[in-house]
């Protein structure tokens, strides 16, 4: 099969196309005909730490081909959507004909339109199409690991209803999806930033208050909405300065706060009140995919209570509201796999904003 590999150059040619092995799947895993793949920022950040010849891509959609000795709840002809920590395992990437998926962070849809969307941009929608699934599922995984692993928050609406969830970026893919699964799952209020041309966007999202995040008044304004009452911050920017302005922003609250964010934060690296009994938490999304973390000898830190928590939710709640969920804006590249090098430069750009790159195999 053919599929998108890196060079081993960091680079403006870090990727390769190359003929490879079909991937054999284990007892536990299913194996995937990709149909569309999308791109996320750490598609790009993770070269630093790639092997050369490595598969690159975490994120795919298509059609199973075949299935393990152990697998229950998938079947052959099923339309899912996977992402792969391709920055773990060598062998295993999206960007390829053929994924191995594994059912703990693979999404099951009753049917996808095999119809392509038209190459270009394409407005925000539910995941009825293959690019809108293939958009969605590592940003899921990373946003489930936050809300419902680290956080805990509780599943009652009724108890939440007066509580602030602070989203910092709500037009990133995991932005967006945080924004959807606080309302629909817990009922909080959320609060989230965005650039004006976007409030309408991420209101249709759920969000209840939206500000300017150009604007110099930025956190005393969200302060001044929130009243003391943000109990969880969510930074899905993933700098210093991203995590240090939430931390800033969510100082006036009564209670201590849960911080999410991106990136490996430290507490030594910010400036923290000492009186203060915050929690800080770093989503990782690998913790979760499976067996082959334990093959590469990689340890992330989620024990086993906490992979449960993710799996009851991914198995059994998820399912319930992934009709509801609405994708970015989709941004389809021409050309199939020889679109990610592109793809690639224009990621390393930051040039993203409130969309998706995403293309056909």
């Amino acid at each position: 099969m053919k599929a998108v590999v890196y060079s081993g150059h960091l680079d403006r040619n870090s990727s390769k196309i190359k003929e490879v092995p079909i991937p054999t799947i284990k007892d536990n895993q299913i194996l995937i005909k990709t149909i569309a793949c999308a791109l996320n920022p750490f598609d790009f950040r993770s070269l630093d730490f790639q092997e050369k010849g490595a598969i690159l891509g975490c994120d795919a959609s298509g059609i199973v081909v075949e299935v393990g000795e152990d697998i229950e709840d998938f079947k052959v002809g099923d339309h899912v959507s996977t992402f792969i920590n391709s920055f773990i395992v060598k062998d295993i990437g999206a960007f390829a004909e053929y994924v191995i998926g594994h059912p703990s962070t693979t999404i099951k849809y009753d049917h996808l339109s095999e119809d392509p969307l038209p190459i270009g941009r394409n407005p925000s929608t539910n995941i009825t199409t293959f690019e809108a699934a293939a958009s969605i599922t590592l940003s899921m995984a990373t946003v489930v690991n936050c809300l419902v692993v680290n956080f805990q928050i509780p599943f009652d609406k009724e108890l939440n209803k007066d509580k602030y969830i602070l989203i910092w970026a709500g037009t990133t893919s995991s932005g967006g999806l945080a924004i959807q699964l606080a309302k629909l799952i817990f009922g909080l209020k959320v609060v989230t930033t965005a650039l004006p041309r976007h409030f309408e966007y991420v209101k249709s999202l759920g969000a209840d208050e939206v500000f300017d995040y150009q604007s110099p008044s930025l956190i005393t304004d969200i302060q001044e909405v929130v009243k003391g009452k943000i109990e969880y911050a969510f930074d899905t920017v993933g700098t210093a300065r991203s995590i240090q302005m939430v931390y800033d922003t969510a100082l006036t609250s009564i209670s201590p706060v849960s911080f999410e964010n991106l990136d490996f934060f430290t507490e030594a690296n910010h400036e923290l009140l000492a009186d203060r009994k915050d929690r800080f938490f770093c989503s990782f999304r690998g913790a979760v995919w499976g067996d082959p973390l334990n093959e590469s000898g990689a340890n992330i830190g989620l024990d086993d209570e906490a992979i449960e928590r993710f799996r009851n939710f991914w198995d059994f709640e998820l399912g319930k509201v992934i009709k509801e969920i609405k994708t970015l804006e989709l941004v389809v590249m021409d050309g199939g796999l020889e679109s990610v090098h592109g793809a690639l430069e224009y990621l390393r750009e930051d040039k993203i904003r409130a969309e998706k790159l995403v293309f056909r195999i």
